[in-house]
């Protein structure tokens, strides 16, 4: 029978070493370059942006929708990164596998502006569909020709579905929860 306590040391050596190994990839080729100019500002233009077209009357509302997103994002991309589904060749943050600027800033922002801007769930719906096309079978290919997100066993058509799926649960689960707030007002 193994030693649970040499398996853990093993599985702590390994993961140093992992985490060194990024360091030192990320300080020598990732920071600074090109592409992670392009991700800082991928993480700080969209939010200008956002304010500047953000409803005001509706900022919890729509706060609340984009950190959903945001913490659906960022835990979707570390499984992915983690189990190797995919992988990123730059990265903004070594601390965060995983495309940090469009886990916490893209895919909310996107996903707050539908919200705010689609009335109907139809035109939410289309608007969605062709944003999930748009990120998953037009950037998702663009970053891998540029050579930083290589999908090792993953479908562009997976993200697709994500994209769709998680937007409309969002968008649920938000109405759905001024719905109980109004009720429980109403009382």
């Amino acid at each position: 029978m193994s030693n649970p306590t040499t398996d853990y040391s093993n599985i702590y050596e390994a993961t140093k070493k992992l985490q060194d190994l990024r360091f030192q990839h990320w300080l020598h080729h990732d920071i600074f370059t090109w592409f992670w100019w392009l991700l800082f500002a991928l993480v700080i233009v969209p939010w200008i942006i956002w304010w500047k077209l953000a409803d005001k009357t509706r900022l919890i509302e729509l706060l609340l929708f984009g950190a959903l997103a945001a913490v659906i994002s960022v835990t979707l991309d570390t499984i992915g990164t983690l189990n190797l589904w995919w992988m990123y060749k730059t990265e903004f943050c070594v601390q965060f596998p995983g495309l940090l600027a469009a886990d916490i800033t893209d895919i909310p922002v996107v996903f707050m502006l539908a919200h705010q801007y689609c009335a109907t769930w139809k035109s939410f719906a289309i608007t969605i569909l062709l944003i999930s096309g748009i990120a998953a079978f037009v950037i998702e290919p663009l970053c891998k020709w540029l050579d930083v997100y290589n999908p090792l066993s993953w479908r562009h058509v997976y993200s697709f579905a994500i994209y769709c799926i998680m937007a409309m649960s969002l968008r649920l689960t938000v109405i759905k929860l001024q719905e109980t707030e109004l009720r429980s007002a109403q009382k």
